[in-house]
């Protein structure tokens, strides 16, 4: 399967604070599994959200997940299915197991996975860059209109 970046860093749409400045979207159907992209703890689980649009009010109500790295870092797994999560908070996970299914919760106009890592600065969530790490260990910096093919589960920072 082939996944769309719909928007990257400093995306016009929704990527302006700093909790989403780095954040990425994919495109793709309801019910795509989603795995791990590293190795963690999930600290956090929100699965219970089933509505979506484009108004401010939906901009809480994402169904998420969200894992803490060996290296302080988090990513967070947004806008996932209801009720689909495959995980629950202190469960350790691998890089590249399955965490739960793409959806269509939250501040969205259509299905996506909006990704991110996140760092805790004085008591402040910051997005941070990273990139993708195709099939022959090189970086993959996200751009809107890049497609990503099976390229696993790896990021790096």
């Amino acid at each position: 399967s082939r996944f769309l970046i719909t928007q990257a860093f400093d995306g016009p749409y929704s990527h302006q604070d700093k909790q989403n400045r780095y954040a990425v979207d994919i495109a793709m159907p309801k019910d795509t599994p989603v795995h791990a992209a590293r190795a963690g703890v999930v600290m956090d689980v929100e699965d219970d959200y089933f509505n979506s649009g484009a108004e401010q009010a939906f901009k809480s109500r994402a169904n998420s997940i969200r894992i803490l790295h060996e290296d302080g870092s988090m990513a967070v797994y947004a806008h996932l299915a209801l009720e689909k999560a495959q995980v629950y908070p202190g469960m350790a996970v691998e890089a590249g197991q399955l965490i739960g299914y793409s959806g269509n919760t939250g501040f969205t106009t259509g299905p996506h996975l909006h990704f991110a890592i996140q760092v805790n600065k004085g008591m402040d969530l910051s997005s941070v860059p990273f990139a993708f790490i195709d099939e022959h260990g090189g970086r993959l910096p996200p751009q809107a209109g890049m497609w990503l093919r099976g390229l696993g589960p790896r990021i790096s920072r």
